[in-house]
């Protein structure tokens, strides 16, 4: 006994056992991973990867492996299948892979980007609007990042925040095609066409070979009862991509009201 408590005493400064910060740093990243699996609904086993601290610390081993024969995946390999479920409208097991990319790098914008657009297409705007508030606090002068905010608060129905986020994107990337389509859609949702319009012939002067541009202009002038403007813009449609049904039907429609 005497022998156990002087061992006790020579590795109180240095054994993990009496190290509280050590362990209460620990405990939080454990209560935040089991959270994080709550919401997404899964439950699994939970390995804590060791960070640079960890390691340093004396006696520390990298032996201990997760048990029946689990492995920890990267980060790479988790955003892959994500991304992959996320392109074929699983939308679940994507957001359920997602949170796990962000257990492993909570700090990583593309990942709370790409969570917040699973999120908003399943209906979830809310929870959307957080992670791309995240990753605007991470990278507060990306326009793609700045048009997902936008579009989220149009989707809410907040018209000046949604235009104040496409705005600062234009300003961050002048040159940036997407913000200036989604101003001319949020114009629209608003019913301010006239507005719509000017900013769609904006993107159409920065990218003349985008045919869905030049679909919107059309579908916009039919708006304003501007037939004799609606069909050159559907026209254009047409040559840059002839496999466009709604152009034809548009045309269509544009040459009887002429008539």
């Amino acid at each position: 006994l005497a022998g156990t408590r002087a061992r006790l005493a020579r590795n109180r400064d240095t054994c993990p056992l009496f190290d509280s910060e050590r362990f209460t740093h620990d405990l939080e990243r454990l209560l935040r991973r089991m959270w994080t699996d709550y919401r997404a609904g899964t439950r699994q086993h939970i390995v804590i990867e060791a960070d640079e601290e960890d390691r340093s610390q004396p006696g520390f081993s990298t032996t201990m492996q997760p048990p029946d024969g689990q492995t920890t995946k990267t980060l790479a390999q988790t955003l892959q299948q994500a991304l992959a479920l996320h392109r074929k409208g699983e939308l679940g097991g994507a957001i359920k892979l997602y949170l796990e990319a962000l257990t492993l790098a909570p700090d990583e914008p593309q990942v709370h980007l790409s969570l917040g657009k699973a999120l908003m297409a399943s209906g979830n705007l809310e929870d959307a609007k957080t992670h791309f508030e995240s990753a605007l606090q991470l990278t507060p002068d990306d326009p793609q990042t700045l048009c997902c905010a936008g579009e989220v608060q149009g989707a809410m129905g907040h018209v000046d925040q949604a235009a104040g986020y496409f705005q600062q994107a234009i300003k961050q990337a002048p040159q940036f095609v997407p913000a200036y389509v989604d101003m001319g859609t949020l114009m629209e949702n608003a019913q301010r066409y006239p507005e719509a319009a000017q900013w769609l012939e904006e993107a159409a002067k920065l990218d003349a070979g985008n045919a869905v541009v030049w679909q919107r202009l059309g579908a916009m002038a039919l708006r304003l009862n501007e037939f004799h403007r609606a069909i050159p813009h559907l026209e254009k449609t047409l040559a840059l991509d002839p496999n466009q049904p709604d152009a034809l039907f548009l045309v269509g429609g544009a040459l009887t009201e002429l008539k």
